[in-house]
């Protein structure tokens, strides 16, 4: 079984066949000179957007028709993008290396007309991710948060709440009153993968070197779901689906998808197969169809749920 390093969770290997005519395996997006990851569906559930493991790029791929286009190849690109309500644009942060320097900017990526729209100059201090609400983009800078309209009009700024990663802490931001708070559901600890469900009441996010929980918007009602990683929320808000892992210190070992409710119930393991290491999972635009990229192979498949959630 190929190694893969429990601190990049990537791997670099050509193609790798596997009969999966009896697991009920569709694949999406195979491996070529590059392996694959990070899988982001669109909000109309009709075009993903993947990268290569090193994060590098943003590439399209329509379920309905099968078109599959590079949108951009910039460095660090396809990791923490994200789609824009409409589905027009993603919004990134890629990078430029200039004597060794790193130089990070925000920028919005047209997927009609592949235009590439500069949204938050590139510098060495822009270290966070962009989150967006109905049509609010906002920016988490060194001194502040920055906030900017993705319709590119002077509609007043709507969408409620916004969470995000901010110096390793939960941060929530109200765009009506511009007041930014924190949430400190596990004391004296470093998150990530911080993520809110659609309807924005409930937080997913792991602990550095601890578990996955689920807590709600105040900062209460803390659920500890244990060992997980990489949660993402069903579009419905009441699921989430994750992978669990097991290593032995250096390397993963094994991966499996787990999904869980919004009361913090185990629903049930949706797929574990040691053929595979399956990461990035994600609900493909319903609560019965899941994605995921295969660290082994590279490669992006799908897979309906046996049996369902209800």
């Amino acid at each position: 079984m190929k190694k893969i390093l429990v601190s990049s969770l990537i791997i670099f290997t050509g193609l790798f066949h596997i009969s999966f005519s009896q697991i009920n395996l569709k694949l999406l997006v195979e491996s070529t000179s590059e392996s694959f990851a990070n899988p982001q569906i669109s909000k109309s559930g009709n075009i993903l957007a993947y990268t290569t493991v090193n994060y590098t790029g943003i590439y399209l791929y329509n379920l309905t028709t099968g078109e599959k286009k590079e949108l951009t190849n910039e460095t660090a690109a396809g990791f923490g993008m994200i789609w824009s309500n409409n589905d027009s644009k993603i919004i990134a942060r890629p990078a430029v290396f200039e004597n060794k320097r790193r130089f990070n900017g925000i920028v919005s990526y047209d997927i009609n007309n592949l235009n590439r729209e500069v949204l938050s100059e590139f510098s060495t201090s822009l270290s966070h991710l962009p989150s967006i609400t109905e049509n609010a983009l906002i920016i988490p800078e060194k001194h502040g948060i920055k906030t900017s309209n993705l319709n590119g009009d002077n509609s007043i700024l709507s969408g409620g709440k916004s969470v995000f990663l901010y110096n390793d802490k939960i941060a929530v931001y109200d765009i009506q009153s511009q007041n930014l708070s924190f949430l400190t559901p596990v004391a004296n600890e470093r998150y990530l993968n911080v993520k809110s469900n659609p309807a924005g009441d409930l937080v997913s996010f792991e602990v550095i070197g601890g578990n996955l929980y689920l807590v709600n918007i105040s900062g209460n009602n803390l659920i500890d779901l244990g060992k997980g990683y990489r949660a993402t929320w069903s579009p419905d808000g009441k699921y989430i689906v994750f992978m669990v892992t097991e290593d032995d210190g250096h390397y993963i070992l094994s991966s499996k998808l787990v999904v869980a409710d919004r009361q913090g119930n185990i629903v049930k393991t949706v797929f574990d197969n040691s053929s595979f290491l399956p990461s990035d999972p994600i609900f493909l635009g319903n609560n019965y169809t899941v994605a995921f990229a295969d660290m082994i192979s590279g490669n992006i498949y799908s897979f309906d749920i046996e049996g369902g959630l209800e």
